[in-house]
């Protein structure tokens, strides 16, 4: 462990009480005290006013706020078990295979021509997803249904489910 511990990043100003967007700039003064340091974080205007003497500053921006996904990753996964029970919409449940791969819900662990090996990350179950021969306007399709999906608009009472 480190004996130099720095704490987070404040929300607001020290100075102004302003609060920092995501992405905004701001000053993290560091002031050393006899039990480890004082962070006072400044924005652009008030940083002038920062007591003296400090340990150190630096110049830094408010992390973006992580965009959470509108559709949790377990209906989704739910939405693909049942697809692979039914065999049915192949090419929908390949495109849904894919993106719960991207959200590291599912693990590829092999590839042929033809099908793709995935694994569930919680409890190692396996699948075999068949790889469909996709043109443009198949991928266009299946792209806007899993958009959907993805937006929580697409219902199974519409046709294409």
């Amino acid at each position: 462990m480190s004996e130099w511990e720095i704490p987070v990043s404040a929300l607001s100003c020290a100075g102004c009480g302003k609060g920092f967007s995501a992405g905004e700039g701001h000053y993290s003064f560091l002031y050393e005290e006899p039990k480890g340091f004082r962070r006072l974080d400044y924005c652009q205007t008030c940083r002038a006013g920062a007591k003296e003497p400090f340990f150190s500053f630096w110049k830094t921006t408010r992390a973006e706020e992580e965009k959470k996904p509108l559709v949790a990753d377990d209906v989704l996964l739910n939405f693909f078990l049942r697809l692979v029970e039914t065999e049915e919409k192949k090419d929908f449940l390949y495109v849904l295979a894919l993106a719960l791969e991207r959200r590291r819900v599912l693990k590829r662990i092999g590839q042929g021509k033809e099908i793709l090996e995935l694994e569930l990350a919680k409890d190692k179950r396996r699948f075999q997803i068949s790889m469909p021969q996709l043109g443009e306007e198949a991928i266009s399709t299946l792209t806007e249904e899993v958009g959907r999906l993805l937006e929580g608009s697409l219902t199974e009472s519409e046709g294409s489910l």
